[in-house]
């Protein structure tokens, strides 16, 4: 009877042991991966970003937007063009195309792909 309840109560001293540590070590890797997040954040995007600076100039090609007037005397001005537009960064990139960060000068920021 004596052995019986000695084997019992070692059973559930080891399981509650182990129950703790399993949770502390849980707790040590969140809290390490919080600080590695913490440790290489990405900084803050500056905001207003004058397009004057690091203006991206597009060679080769005009990419104007240009529509078919509908009668003689009406000319239509583009909505946006890449001369008053400037890339901020890489927002990411799929298979096919990559994504960027651009701030126009009319319409503030804008995603280009």
């Amino acid at each position: 009877s004596d052995q019986a309840s000695f084997d019992m109560t070692l059973i559930v001293v080891i399981f509650f042991v182990s129950c703790v540590s399993v949770v502390g070590i849980c707790f040590i890797i969140i809290i390490v991966m919080f600080k590695l997040i913490k440790l290489n954040g990405k900084p803050p995007l500056q905001v207003p970003y004058n397009p004057s600076f690091n203006h991206q100039i597009s060679t080769g090609s005009s990419n104007d937007y240009v529509s078919t007037p509908k009668s003689p005397g009406t000319k239509k001005k583009p909505k946006w063009t890449l001369k008053t537009t400037s890339i901020v960064k890489e927002l990411g990139k799929g298979f096919y195309s990559k994504v960027y960060l651009a701030q126009d000068a009319k319409n503030g920021f804008v995603a280009l792909k």
